[in-house]
C-alpha cells in the first residue's frame, strides 16, 4: 500500500486489513473505515483500564499487547472495525466483551446490516494524512479547535437492532479485536 509514493506496507489484503503497520493502513482497508479514538491508559488491578472521553473500558491484560501494557499512564490510539461492534441486546451475554453505551446520531439500514453512526465525547483523531488534507482545503483551519470536537463512530450491525437516531445503543467488542497504535508516529503497538 502506497500513501504519497512512499510503501507503506506489502502484504495481501487479509494481512493488510488483519494486521495493518500503521493508522493510514488500519483506516484505508475496510469499509466502513476502521474508527480511531485515543485512550488514556492506567494499570488497574491485572487490567488495563483504557479511558476514552467520559467511557472507562477495562481491558483483561491477557489481550492487550506488551507494548500497550508498558504504556500505562500515557496514550494510545485505539482502532475498533466497525463491524466488531455488535448490538449487546442481540449479542448474548457479554463473556469478557467491552460494554460502550452511546447516543446513535444516524442508523442507516442498507439491507443486510444496518450502519449506526454514534457519538463519543472524546476528540477525533487527526492524524498526518487527515491534517495535511484539512490544510490543503483550508489554509486557515485551526487544527487544535477540532480537538475540541466529539467522534462519530461506526458500527455495522444485525439488521434486527433497534438502534436509532437519538437513542442510546450498548455495543459490545471482544477486546481481542482491537488494534492499537502509537499516538505519534502512528505505528502498530504489538
Amino acid at each position: 500500500m502506497l500513501r504519497f509514493g512512499q510503501l507503506q506496507q506489502f502484504a495481501s489484503p487479509s494481512e493488510l486489513y488483519n494486521t495493518p503497520a500503521n493508522a493510514f493502513v488500519a483506516g484505508f482497508i475496510g469499509s466502513p473505515a476502521m474508527n480511531l479514538v485515543r485512550a488514556r491508559l492506567h494499570a488497574s488491578n491485572g487490567s488495563l483500564l483504557a479511558e476514552v472521553g467520559s467511557r472507562k473500558l477495562e481491558l483483561p491484560a491477557s489481550t492487550v499487547p506488551a507494548s500497550v501494557l508498558e504504556r500505562a499512564g500515557g496514550e494510545v490510539i485505539v482502532g475498533i472495525r466497525p463491524e466488531h461492534l455488535e448490538d449487546a441486546e442481540l449479542s448474548g451475554p457479554a463473556n469478557g466483551r467491552i460494554m460502550l453505551e452511546a447516543p446513535v446520531t444516524l442508523a442507516e439500514p442498507v439491507g443486510a446490516e444496518v450502519i449506526a453512526h454514534f457519538e463519543l465525547d472524546t476528540p477525533p483523531v487527526l492524524t498526518k494524512d487527515t491534517i495535511e488534507l484539512a490544510l490543503d482545503v483550508d489554509d486557515d483551519l485551526d487544527v487544535e479547535q477540532s480537538r475540541d470536537e466529539q467522534v462519530i463512530c461506526t458500527a455495522r450491525l444485525d439488521p434486527r437492532t433497534k438502534a436509532s437516531r437519538g437513542q442510546p445503543l450498548r455495543l459490545v467488542v471482544d477486546p481481542a479485536s482491537l488494534y492499537f497504535f502509537d499516538p505519534e508516529t502512528e505505528t502498530a503497538l504489538r
